[in-house]
């Protein structure tokens, strides 16, 4: 199941939060910064991953999300709030979910960095 591959988490929840309680998502309600996820992938045929999420526009923020083979970063607090100290040889691409527009809809964004085909990495 999908929760098997959550290999961290501090700080999100699995819930729906819409008037209709239908849209389920990891939310993280912290307003301070340093929430942090990580989720096992395997790579596929064209080694292309994509991260959906909602932008809105208000109560929103920015995400940084990046592909990892150390297994140190899963269980390191406070590693998301440390971008500068980020020893890999890509930087974190910022998932930006606020905007203007007084909508909420959904954003997919492909990851700069490719997963090979039966490479597995942290997410």
């Amino acid at each position: 199941s999908w929760e098997d591959i959550i290999v961290a988490n501090e700080g999100w929840t699995w819930y729906a939060d819409n008037k209709e309680k239908d849209k389920y998502g990891f939310i993280a309600d912290g307003i301070d910064g340093g929430q942090h996820i990580a989720v096992s992938l395997s790579g596929e045929q064209h080694g292309r991953v994509d991260v959906s999420y909602v932008v809105s526009y208000e109560n929103f923020g920015v995400s940084l999300a990046w592909l990892d083979n150390s297994s140190a970063n899963i269980h390191r607090q406070g590693f998301c709030n440390e971008e500068a100290n980020h020893q890999k040889k890509q930087m974190p691409q910022r998932l930006v979910a606020i905007w203007d527009s007084k909508a909420s809809v959904p954003k997919v964004e492909l990851l700069d960095e490719r997963l090979h085909e039966g490479e597995t990495k942290t997410l």
